[in-house]
């Protein structure tokens, strides 16, 4: 209803504005009121997820997140997404790929911008490169762009395991792709993959 709409936009309002304190406390508000009786629909829901989240609050989050599936309270692209985000930046990369998993279980199809979370998260700190090149395989069958930080994450990591014919193909790729190879790598695998560096 009108009400639930107009706190789901309060407290995105309230956390893009900084003040995650005041949006953490109206969304457990909300979880309180919710016992008395308070219907929550998925658009307050996914403010809330984002709040707690946002807030350091990870484990209740994915609890959240749980009970409102348990309840039959459809989650849609933009909870997946707020979940799929935060869950990869609190590096819990495990348990996003697990939901991505679950929601097409569902019959939900990830998109684009899913994907795009996803992919990033699994780039970040020790990157996930069995669960990257797997997430690749599948964006690809839909057609989906990699993000530049893909590349740059998949050529690093088969140059530094010493698979260069891996690093070069991948950089072909990158290259092919639009996305410009960082002085990084250009000063620390000239030596091996400078030919492709060379764009005629």
């Amino acid at each position: 209803g009108p009400e639930s709409s107009t706190y789901a936009a309060l407290i995105h309002g309230l956390n893009r504005g900084g003040k995650v304190k005041e949006a953490l406390g109206i969304s457990e508000l909300m979880l309180r009121k919710k016992q008395d009786g308070l219907p929550l629909d998925t658009k307050i829901y996914t403010a809330i997820l984002n709040s707690l989240f946002l807030a350091g609050k990870v484990s209740d989050a994915v609890e959240t997140f749980e009970r409102m599936q348990a309840e039959g309270n459809v989650a849609d692209i933009m909870t997946y997404i707020v979940m799929i985000r935060n869950l990869c930046a609190a590096g819990h990369v495990r348990q996003a790929l697990d939901i991505k998993d679950g929601m097409i279980q569902k019959n939900l199809q990830p998109d684009a911008r899913l994907y795009l979370a996803l992919s990033r998260g699994l780039c970040v700190g020790s990157p996930h490169i069995e669960d990257l090149l797997h997430l690749v395989q599948e964006m690809r069958s839909k057609s989906y762009e990699l993000p530049g930080e893909v590349y740059l994450t998949l050529v690093t990591h088969f140059c530094s395991v010493g698979k260069f014919d891996d690093a070069r193909v991948w950089l072909k790729d990158m290259i092919s792709h639009g996305h410009e190879p960082t002085p990084y790598l250009r000063t620390t695998f000239s030596s091996k993959l400078g030919d492709v560096f060379v764009v005629g």
